[in-house]
């Protein structure tokens, strides 16, 4: 296998590079070397082992020295020279085999099984700083590893003596990402992107137990590059060291897959070595001086747990400690003083780093106070952002600013009130919440240092107004080199500002202004496409742009006919029909077909009847088409673009006049990996069954007859199934879509009722995909009814009820225009995001309505639900009318975030009164208020409060919330554009006329 060599006292608790020197093969029985100043605990290369396997069966539960268990009937333990297809490795490594369990294709092997190495330390550590590094290779059946597995577990004991079994730190391969994780199951990504499966990396956990701090480190051992890298991140119990005396000790070292999943993990060069050497110098030391005294700060040093200052009265000493037992590096914003001084006398100011093993100091730093030091200048190019109810105001740093002071008022000549006066230099921007909408502010910004405060900034205004609504119904009608535009107003609008885009979605450019309710452009170019937006301002207030729409200008010979509306488009297999109205003085119609929504159009046919069918098509193609009416003149413009695929269409019939009576069966005969789409059309019907569409099986479109007459349910929950996926739906084909039903988990109740045990969660729908979408359809539940673990998701036009983090997961999720109902009697969250810190976008709600009432199954519960099941007999304590539990009662969040970084946006929403004023919750961390995304504009309603929301959230800008389009958020690198996705193939039988 390969090892890292690493350059001497790397193993601090930050270091400089990846301290990669070259990927080398170990021979066997090669004893492996730790960075010079350490000691090694653990130091194990797996060559030559001739241990037997370790199964479930094995009398021998030992392998190369540590202790395995095995659960499953197809797990083990034992040496690999080879890994997925066959790859030989460059030598034998430790494999942790399980392929028991639950994969992207369903379940393999029993189902369950899990496998586990541990390795005592031979010794308790419980201070100073370890180091545990690994090389790892994943690899899992059907090429999965997005799976839970935990690579590395440091065990001991946590405020005890004697423990031996408490987690201090814990690193899992989650959903295709290394990150660490803590006692609420809260994951950290490391790495931003997710690994690659069956390739090798390295990974460094440096641990320091005097500041209960960790820095990790994954490196791609294939070209050395670092593709993580996180500092200063808690233990597993993220509140150890917040009080005084706590202590951790590090005894045991471990790795094991999951219990309910199919996962394989190889481990080699395992490390578990312990810092014996003096820390590194510290660097970075800097100062300033002002009247008899002088500012110190420099940059933490590796490996140092205190710090000493110490003053002489030149370069080469002697030096007197002036402080001792500093337990942090001292920033510019918060720096360490020394006062007392002479002015004018230069001082030199040496700082010592200490550890256990010894001290290193700095080189000196000349310092020379000065009563006549100026006072530092304002800050430069400030920049005043009005939100509703909120400022943002950013700006130049001032070089030699230790803190900024940011002052208000209600009119320009005050009084001044302090807003803060203790932002730190390495922050330039500051976001002033909880204000009234209907009021301006002034500010003033000013520096400070040492020497004192600057002067005042100029005089700074901001009116953080509501927004205004935006136009409504805004309509184009091409003409010759022209497009006429008209809407309806906003009310309190002086000026509309007209912007047009070559490309759907934006960004849109503005080219034009009016004081009236229409516009004509007559910069358009006939033949080319353009997508128009509107928007509406006042003195102190803007909206949001309107939803686009689309013209092509073109010039039609004097008579000829208009473009032809009342289009209706229906697809079967091998086949695609086409309707429209009749239009005035029309002879005959020219229809024209693309293979992409901006052409090419070549004409297929002509016809004088209303109607065409194309059957020469290609089943799973998706086909654009146009129509043009003509008459003696000549012809007119075209339609707007109509969009189908014909393909197989597959017939789910719950009384078997179809093709199969259940669900699972339709998708059970699509042959695996066919990219053709393949359409299952179901009847109406209650369709009682878990369904799940496997990865391996991309491109399904489920088609329900009716809304509300297909019902897809079933009653999986996590009290009766732990560690079991209860989603009633598992959908994790990419390109894969749902509409037209209806899909429910009726277990119930939700919580303990009236001394029947509450299910908990209970997933209606799980999506693990990209590019799926989701239109007119309806999602029934409780507690986390729809699960978005990873992929691109458009939801247009969805209902969902649910009472506890009934939208939450990692997916990027566009839910236009839909409805989100709290079913519960008690308080609850929307959404528990998860996304990781590389999302600019994670979940966006455009024009949404957020209302509060019972829950739809309660018709299904009285009919089907009986005690003792796990759908239960239906209790009246849910229904909410019922027991007047108020709409109004604030009970309930916009979210909290489910991983540190999750990213949720709200634009244009109304909010009925059931949330709290605050709006959003941190999940209990603290930490999380820096790292999670949280955004709303124009939210209405009588839930809607922009001025009490928590400051950590944001109301976004007028600007920021038009960049939220479909296109844009969904686009990606592909382009993907979910609007467009056209009408699917339908039998036959349920073809109009």
């Amino acid at each position: 296998m390969w090892h890292i060599a690493l350059s001497a006292l790397v193993a601090g608790a930050s270091f400089s590079g990846t301290g990669i020197h070259g990927l080398t093969a170990s021979a066997a029985g090669e004893e492996l070397t730790v960075p010079t100043g350490n000691t090694a605990f653990i130091n194990d290369s797996f060559n030559g082992v001739t241990d037997p396997p370790v199964t479930s069966t094995s009398t021998v539960k030992t392998f190369a020295g540590y202790t395995a268990s095995v659960t499953g009937p197809n797990g083990s333990v034992s040496t690999a020279a080879s890994g997925k297809d066959g790859v030989p490795f460059p030598s034998e490594a430790l494999l942790i085999r399980d392929e028991d369990g639950s994969n992207a294709s369903g379940t393999i092997g029993s189902g369950a099984g899990a496998t586990s190495v541990t390795k005592g330390l031979g010794s308790r550590i419980s201070d100073g700083i370890v180091t545990v590094e690994q090389d790892m290779y994943f690899y899992g059946p059907n090429n999965d590893i997005s799976r839970g597995r935990n690579v590395l577990k440091l065990t001991g004991g946590v405020n005890s003596q004697v423990n031996t079994s408490d987690t201090i730190i814990q690193v899992d391969l989650k959903g295709g990402k290394i990150a660490w994780t803590d006692t609420g199951g809260i994951y950290t990504n490391i790495t931003p992107a997710n690994l690659t499966n069956a390739a090798w990396y390295h990974l460094k956990a440096v641990i320091n137990l005097n500041t209960f701090k960790a820095d990790y480190y994954v490196t791609n051992l294939s070209d050395g590059s670092v593709v993580g890298e996180l500092r200063e991140q808690p233990f597993y119990n993220r509140t150890l060291g917040s009080q005084a005396g706590d202590t951790a000790a590090i005894t045991a070292f471990g790795a094991s897959t999951g219990g309910t999943t199919a996962e394989n993990i190889v481990l080699d060069n395992i490390q578990v070595y312990k810092l014996n050497a003096p820390p590194d110098a510290p660097s970075g030391l800097t100062g300033i001086g002002g009247d008899r005294q002088i500012a110190l700060s420099w940059s933490p040093a590796p490996n140092a747990v205190t710090y000493d200052v110490l003053r002489g009265e030149s370069a080469s000493g002697p030096f007197v400690k002036v402080a001792e037992g500093l337990t942090r590096a001292a920033a510019s914003s918060d720096p360490f003083r020394d006062g007392g001084l002479v002015n004018g006398q230069t001082y030199y100011y040496v700082v010592r780093a200490v550890n256990p093993f010894g001290a290193t100091d700095s080189a000196p730093c000349a310092i020379t106070p000065s009563g006549e030091r100026p006072a530092p200048v304002p800050p430069q190019n400030i920049n005043v952002e009005a939100r509703e109810s909120a400022v943002m105001l950013k700006w130049d740093a001032v070089p030699d600013a230790a803190t900024y002071t940011l002052k208000r008022a209600i009119s320009p000549e005050g009084p001044f009130a302090v807003v803060s006066s203790v932002i730190p230099n390495t922050q330039t921007s500051y976001y002033d919440t909880g204000l009234d909408a209907a009021a301006t502010y002034y500010y003033t910004l000013s520096s400070t240092n040492i020497a004192g405060t600057g002067d005042e900034s100029q005089l700074l205004t901001a009116n953080p107004s509501v927004p205004l609504a935006e136009p409504a119904d805004l309509r184009a009608v091409p003409g010759s080199k022209r497009v006429d535009l008209s809407w309806t107003g906003s009310p309190g609008a002086a000026v509309y500002q007209v912007k047009r885009s070559t490309g759907s979605g934006g960004p849109y450019t503005v080219i034009g202004s009016t004081y009236g309710t229409s516009y004509r452009d007559t910069g358009a170019v006939d033949g080319q496409t353009y997508y128009y937006v509107v928007s509406a301002e006042n003195v102190s207030a803007r909206s949001m742009n309107t939803l686009q729409v689309r013209a092509v200008p073109y010039t039609a010979p004097k008579g000829a006919p208009a473009a032809p509306t009342g289009t209706v488009t229906e697809a079967a297999y091998g086949q695609i029909v086409l309707h429209w109205d009749a239009v005035r003085d029309a002879s005959e119609y020219t229809i024209k077909r693309a293979s992409s929504y901006n052409g090419p159009y070549t004409t297929i046919a002509s016809t004088k009847r209303t109607s065409f069918k194309d059957t020469k098509v290609t089943n799973g193609s998706t086909y654009y088409y146009m129509i043009t009416a003509k008459n003696r003149y000549g012809a007119g413009p075209a339609s707007e673009p109509l969009i189908a695929t014909p393909s197989r269409v597959i017939v789910v019939a719950k009384d078997g006049t179809g093709d199969f009576t259940t669900v699972q069966a339709a998708i059970d005969s699509v042959p695996q990996n066919r990219q053709e789409r393949t359409v299952i059309y179901i009847k109406k019907g209650i369709y009682k069954e878990k369904v799940i569409a496997p990865v391996d099986k991309p491109n399904l479109s489920f088609v329900g007859e009716s809304r509300s007459g297909v019902v897809i349910t079933y009653d999986m929950n996590v009290t009766y199934h732990p560690g079991l996926q209860t989603a009633t739906f598992e959908l994790r084909g990419a390109g894969s879509t749902i509409e037209n039903m209806t899909i429910q988990n009726s277990a119930f109740p939700n919580k303990d009722t009236n001394g029947v045990k509450g299910v908990g969660q209970a997933l209606a729908l799980y999506v693990s995909g990209d590019r799926m979408v989701f239109r007119e359809l309806n999602l029934y539940g409780f507690q986390d009814t729809l699960y978005v673990e990873k992929g691109r998701q458009y939801f247009s036009s969805l209902y969902i009820e649910g009472t506890v983090d009934y939208i939450y997961g990692n997916g990027f999720a566009y839910f236009d225009r839909s409805e989100m109902k709290h079913v519960g009697t008690f308080g609850g969250y929307t959404t528990a995001a998860s996304h990781d810190q590389t999302a600019v976008n994670g979940y966006v709600f455009y024009q949404a309505k957020k209302t509060r009432g019972t829950t739809s199954l309660k018709p299904y519960i009285q009919q089907y639900g009986k005690a003792g099941t796990y759908t239960g007999a239906w209790d009246d304590t849910w229904d909410l009318e019922l027991q007047g539990v108020s709409k109004s009662n604030s009970t309930v969040y916009l979210g909290r975030p489910w991983r540190p970084y999750g990213n949720v946006k709200f634009v244009d929403t109304w909010m009925d009164a059931h949330f709290y004023a605050a709006g959003w919750h941190n999940w209990g961390k603290v930490e999380n208020e820096t790292t999670a995304v949280y955004g709303e504009y124009g939210s209405t309603g009588p839930g809607a409060n922009a001025q009490a929301r928590v400051p950590w959230s944001k109301q976004m800008t007028t600007e920021e919330a038009n960049a939220l389009t479909v296109q844009r958020v969904l686009g990606g690198q592909d382009g993907w554009d979910p609007t467009l996705t056209g009408v699917f193939a339908k039998p036959p039988a349920a073809l109009g006329d």
